[in-house]
């Protein structure tokens, strides 16, 4: 296998964290980067999405089992970031990468926005569509002819860890943004508490569709290495259901995943909505327009020196 090359440093000297599929994740000892080598292709990535990526056989590893079923819980968690971002603009052109079944695209749209999608996956693509009647293009956002700063807002939400080239990726993003355009990104946070206590079986690890993994500080490199300027950071919960959580603890206990399902159904929680926290981070950005952008900086959120 080749040595691998930090995109973010350029160095060369590494850790191996663990073996994933027939790859490794490292860590690069000059920024703190933990990636996939070698990376998948955007080919591959694109094969990868394709069939039951949302509605999995083995969703611990790869994909969901139903993305169907998280609905609620998504489109609650999207109302919530709307808001947010409803304090920094008003409604305007909104370009949402990863659309998925389309739910943060229509809570979107009855916000007021006017949004459109972007889906690797062409089934899930085919869902969103159906669902809102907006245009949502299928493909990776680096290989689509989307005209060039378009776009008000863009939404990255648990996106660019999928990416097979992140720099490729961020460039794409800069170039639909209008001259002092925002971007709102979510992402798990490979430096939170959790992770480093978890180590090697920690579970943003486990996903074989994770390319990146990224602390506040390394997103924070690799949006200024395309010109965007990173303002801030957040945690940020992910809303799912008790039952989603009891699964999860499959990657570490097959036992305990069957009992927590078992006693939640005995409850009747299995589809409680929760918001667990401790993985993501929400981090905002802008692509600069030269005339003096002023910085957003809400109460609660950080700046990474």
């Amino acid at each position: 296998m080749e040595q691998p090359r930090c995109e973010l440093c350029g160095g060369l000297t590494f850790r191996t964290v663990k073996p994933v599929d027939q790859r490794r994740i490292v860590r690069c000892l000059g920024c703190g980067l933990y990636f996939q080598h070698p990376r998948p292709t955007l080919r591959e990535a694109e094969e990868f999405y394709r069939g039951h990526y949302f509605q999995s056989e083995s969703e611990i590893f790869h994909g969901y089992e139903d993305y169907s079923a998280l609905a609620k819980p998504i489109r609650k968690l999207a109302r919530r970031k709307l808001f947010f971002m409803g304090r920094t603009l008003a409604p305007a052109d909104l370009l949402d990468v990863g659309a998925a079944y389309g739910l943060f695209l229509d809570e979107a749209r009855k916000a007021g926005w006017r949004p459109e999608g972007v889906e690797i996956s062409p089934e899930a693509a085919a869902v969103a569509r159906r669902l809102t009647g907006l245009p949502v293009h299928v493909g990776a956002l680096e290989s689509l002819p989307l005209e060039p700063g378009r776009f008000d807002a863009v939404t990255c939400w648990d996106v660019i860890e999928h990416a097979t080239d992140v720099k490729v990726f961020l460039r794409a993003v800069r170039s639909v943004m209008k001259p002092g355009g925002w971007l709102f990104i979510t992402v798990p946070n490979a430096a939170s508490g959790l992770a480093q206590l978890m180590g090697s079986r920690w579970f943003g690890f486990a996903k074989l569709e994770h390319i990146y993994y990224f602390s506040p500080g390394t997103l924070k490199r690799a949006l200024e290495t395309v010109g965007l300027r990173f303002l801030s950071w957040r945690p940020w919960p992910w809303a799912c259901t008790v039952d989603y959580v009891a699964r999860r603890l499959g990657y570490y206990s097959p036992l305990c995943a069957r009992t927590a399902r078992a006693v939640a159904a005995w409850m009747g929680i299995r589809d409680s909505q929760v918001d667990f926290p401790w993985i993501d981070i929400l981090v905002v950005a802008r692509r600069p327009n030269g005339e003096g952008d002023k910085d957003f900086l809400p109460n609660g959120d950080k700046k990474v020196e």
